[in-house]
């Protein structure tokens, strides 16, 4: 295959999106090098990395070089560790040569645009300034910088497209998650730890925490007490909000699945569910978990965060208790049943190789070749 260029992508925060979407992009012929900067108390404990690890540059998958790099923060240390950036920078660009794009996935790599003289991308694929312990009005001055000095500016979800569409000097584009390949696979696999569980299951894909809505959780389940309600991801909120959710017999929480083992799970499910609380923050995300649910034949149940009506066709949205729980009991009749071609029509546009060209497209509009 071609070598069509070399991409710098600086992540740090390394969310599965970017790591999916920029393995696709690799497959169609890019170099892609990637910087993962971490606090470097990360490095001591809390992460696979070890301090031998940093500064090496190693290949990842097929096309995918990455190098982990230490920083202080961007706070007091800023600019510390913008030299440690800055230095890497200059050594990848003598191993892997000069970029053909450079892209920047948090707001506080602004200080490294200048370092690029080709097409620079920022890909916001969160709502950074919602960030609990952020600076809000930091990040979004920071963001602004941002949004007037690179030539495309991918935005997640479309609530933030809409936030944006004054600021952005250059392309802005509504750049969504999609689903991995291996979901639309044919499966047979079960997974032993739901054979306890009775049906029918409502199941939730993801990281447990506080941006769930707990209450709406803790009603439905009390509503329908003959129907599980499963959560299958790591636990990473322990406030008393889901820790009374905790306490009802009908709410499993079975732990994490390998990425292999997901579509046995959704495959477990009778219905798919994603309960984010309607906030600033959820209602410019994206949840990877809409697309992984589309995947499979199984009904969908959201939240009414402003992305989930990007796929009202094939998502139904309660905007509160009364509403959900009417549209659940629908779902768990035994004649419910879902338009399976449309969606499948749908979603053989919604993968990350579908994504990769896409961002391919613009890069070379951008280009101009």
């Amino acid at each position: 295959m071609q070598d069509k260029g070399i991409i710098f992508v600086l992540d740090g925060n390394d969310g599965p999106c970017i790591r999916s979407l920029f393995a696709a992009v690799a497959k169609r012929g890019w170099k892609i090098v990637v910087f993962r900067p971490y606090p470097v108390t990360c490095f001591f404990g809390g992460r696979d990395e070890s301090l031998g690890d940093l500064f090496r540059w190693r290949k990842d998958v097929d096309g995918v070089w990455q190098c982990f790099l230490p920083t202080l923060g961007y706070g007091r240390f800023r600019d510390l560790s913008f030299v440690v950036l800055r230095k890497a920078w200059k050594i990848a660009v003598k191993r892997f040569g000069n970029p053909s794009v450079a892209v920047y996935t948090l707001p506080q790599y602004e200080g490294m645009i200048d370092l690029c003289d080709t097409c620079k991308v920022y890909f916001a694929y969160d709502a950074y300034r919602f960030y609990a312990g952020w600076n809000e009005l930091n990040i979004e001055r920071l963001e602004d910088v941002m949004l007037s000095s690179v030539d495309v500016v991918c935005a997640v979800s479309m609530q933030m497209v809409e936030d944006w569409e004054m600021k952005a000097k250059g392309k802005l584009e509504h750049f969504p998650n999609a689903a991995a390949d291996f979901l639309f696979e044919n499966q047979a696999l079960k997974i032993d730890r739901f054979n306890d569980i009775p049906k029918p299951i409502v199941g939730c894909v993801g990281n447990i925490n506080a941006s769930y809505d707990w209450e709406l959780v803790k009603a439905l389940a009390m509503r329908f007490s003959d129907v599980s309600f499963v959560f299958i991801g790591k636990q990473v909120d322990d406030s008393a909000r889901i820790a009374g959710v905790c306490e009802l017999s009908n709410v499993f929480f079975p732990g994490c699945v390998s990425k292999e083992d997901v579509r046995a799970c959704l495959d477990t499910f009778d219905v798919c569910f994603n309960p984010l609380a309607v906030d600033n923050f959820n209602n410019r995300r994206c949840p990877l978990r809409l697309y992984d649910y589309l995947s499979t034949s199984k009904p969908v149940l959201s939240t009414a965060i402003r992305e989930a009506y990007e796929l009202e066709a094939f998502v139904k949205i309660g905007q509160n208790v009364n509403e959900c729980s009417a549209l659940l009991a629908e779902m768990l009749e035994a004649g419910y049943s879902v338009d399976l071609d449309a969606r499948r029509q749908f979603m053989i546009g919604q993968t990350w190789g579908c994504r990769a060209k896409q961002f391919e497209d613009i890069v070379r509009e951008k280009r101009g070749n």
